[in-house]
């Protein structure tokens, strides 16, 4: 694409406010984020851009193996949206513009498109100016430590004026500028590997580190999510098979059952988990019953976790269309005689709610796409780099919607890391088992 020059302030510029926002989705404008406005018209700087220049740029790697196969997926998924168009939908009364059938979807398609143009505009130009890399990745995890602070600040503001900022009741679960915990737990995620990515590759001080990782976990416990726990085991186990050394290993062990313990003993984090079992026992047993005032009624994840399967089974080629689940929540052929909702509501299941949106083949795709950067950063010169671009499809699974753009983010960070055999040997090097200096 066409770039600013690398020491524009404009760069910079550019790059804080988008770490910045992408810490903040709760700032919106009606139901568009800020950080959805913001791209817009940056993207449209870019376009005018690429016009001035003749409509002439470079391609670079990420956009040749990763750019084309996202837009065949994009293309796919409007023409499944415009299939949908056959369904009687049931939308929950006084909707928005931005929420009408296939208006919707488009809205759906455009978000996704923003996440991955930026994605991969992040690996380009950060891959080839290493100094605005430390800062893009610097200034994400500095937006992410002042979330967390954010956060802790909030607790006595509730105690004292029940003030529900970056703390919500009833569980006084942190959630720094999100909606809920539950997703912001992973953001925190999040900004912890890219710390950790920092701190591999020289670019954090330890007596930064060490206290902001604990501003961190502290907020992470608060949070208490729940995918955020899963998520970390896997991104443990992916860690011990990176990991070369015996003692690595031991200490990696050690580090997740400290992390697990606080977790499972501090926080409700075990009784919200069996709470989603029973309610969904209830519903198994009970069939078309379910008591309102029992395990917070049918909704939210249990309403996905019954309702997602019967539409993936009456549509499993085509799907029923990016981000329609809400308009078919209330449909009697899924619902089956159990209750309606009045208010707007999302599966909170995670990347599965996709199969029945997108369809068995178009979310194999998806998934294929999501697990491809993991494999093109193997060999970068930090094993976090490969670590932070497998977190996306993780996070995925675990909860986080397409249209959060945290993800994609940082996987641009990732690819735009350099390969081993692309670092000089008078610089530094590193290797998935230990990191060394090459002289």
């Amino acid at each position: 694409m066409i770039q600013l020059k690398p020491s524009s302030p404009k760069r910079r510029l550019f790059l804080t406010i988008l770490c910045c926002l992408a810490a903040a989705p709760n700032a919106k404008l009606g139901d568009v984020q800020a950080l959805e406005i913001f791209l817009l018209l940056h993207l449209s700087f870019l376009i005018a851009q690429f016009a001035y220049a003749g409509f002439r740029c470079k391609v670079y790697p990420p956009w040749r193996r990763l750019g084309i196969p996202y837009g065949i997926f994009l293309l796919l998924t409007v023409l499944l949206a415009l299939a949908s168009m056959r369904f009687r939908f049931y939308p929950p009364l006084d909707i928005t513009f931005l929420k009408m059938p296939f208006i919707l979807s488009v809205a759906r398609v455009i978000e996704v498109a923003l996440g991955i143009f930026y994605m991969l505009y992040l690996a380009s130009i950060l891959r080839r100016e290493p100094d605005n890399r430390r800062y893009a990745m610097k200034a994400y995890f500095w937006a992410g430590v002042a979330s967390a602070v954010f956060s802790i600040l909030s607790y006595p503001l509730l105690l004292a004026a029940n003030l529900e900022w970056g703390v919500y009741l009833p569980d006084y679960r942190a959630r720094g500028w999100f909606n809920e915990g539950g997703p912001y737990g992973l953001y925190l995620a999040s900004v912890m590997i890219v710390g950790l990515l920092l701190y591999n590759l020289h670019d954090l001080k330890k007596i930064q580190a060490w206290p902001s990782g604990v501003i961190l976990l502290l907020a992470l416990v608060g949070s208490q999510s729940k995918a955020t726990f899963m998520a970390a085991c896997i991104l443990f186990l992916l860690n011990l098979v990176l990991v070369g050394t015996s003692k690595q290993r031991v200490g990696l062990a050690a580090i997740a059952i400290i992390f697990g313990a606080v977790i499972w003993t501090m926080t409700p984090v075990p009784k919200l988990m069996l709470g989603y079992v029973n309610a969904y026992e209830v519903v198994q047993q009970y069939g078309n019953y379910v008591d309102e005032d029992a395990y917070g009624g049918f909704g939210g994840r249990v309403a996905g976790m019954v309702l997602v399967p019967r539409m993936i089974s009456a549509h499993p080629i085509t799907g029923i269309g990016l981000g329609t689940f809400s308009l078919l929540r209330n449909s009697p052929e899924y619902l089956q005689g159990l209750p309606t909702r009045d208010n707007w509501e999302l599966p909170g299941i995670g990347l599965i709610a996709y199969v029945a949106e997108l369809g068995i083949p178009l979310f194999a795709y998806l998934m294929l796409l999501l697990c491809l950067p993991a494999w093109m950063t193997r060999h970068r010169i930090s094993m976090f780099a490969f670590i932070l671009a497998a977190y996306q499809p993780i996070a995925h699974i675990f909860g986080v919607q397409l249209n959060f753009y945290y993800p994609w983010i940082c996987t641009g960070f990732a690819l735009s890391i350099p390969e081993v055999n692309s670092v000089p040997h008078n610089k530094v090097a590193y290797s998935s088992a230990k990191v060394r200096r090459e002289t």
